[in-house]
C-alpha cells in the first residue's frame, strides 16, 4: 500500500514540490531501469538470432549428411551381390597347404634346433 507518511502535509495536502521531486527521482530511475531491460533484451534477441543461425546450418548439414549415407548405402546394396566372389574347394586346399609352408618357414626359423 502506498504510505503517506513520507510527504509533509501542508494545509489540507501534500507538499506539491517534495511529490513531483518524488515522481522525478522516481521516474528517473524506472526509465534507467527499462533502458536496462531493452539491452538486455536486444542481447538476448541477437542470441536467439545467432541460435537460429546455427540450427539452420546444423538442419542443412544434416539432410546433406543424411543424403551422403542413402546414396553409399544405395551404392553398397547394388554392389553388393557383384563384390561377393565364390571359390572352389580347389582354392582352399591351395591356401591351406600354402599357410602349412609359410607356418613350418616360420617355425623353422624360430626353433632351428626343434625342426632341421
Amino acid at each position: 500500500m502506498y504510505d503517506y507518511q513520507m510527504f509533509r502535509v501542508v494545509m489540507r495536502g501534500f507538499d506539491r514540490d517534495e511529490v513531483l521531486r518524488y515522481l522525478r527521482t522516481h521516474d528517473e530511475e524506472l526509465n534507467q531501469r527499462i533502458a536496462a531491460l531493452e539491452k538486455e533484451l536486444a542481447v538476448s534477441e541477437k542470441k536467439i538470432r545467432e541460435l537460429k543461425e546455427r540450427i539452420s546450418l546444423k538442419d542443412s548439414q544434416r539432410v546433406e549428411l543424411e543424403h551422403e549415407i542413402e546414396t553409399k548405402y544405395k551404392r553398397y546394396i547394388e554392389n553388393y551381390d557383384t563384390e561377393m566372389i565364390v571359390t572352389s574347394t580347389d582354392i582352399d586346399m591351395i591356401i591351406k597347404e600354402f599357410s602349412d609352408i609359410i607356418a613350418a618357414g616360420i617355425n623353422k626359423t624360430l626353433h632351428p634346433g626343434i625342426y632341421s
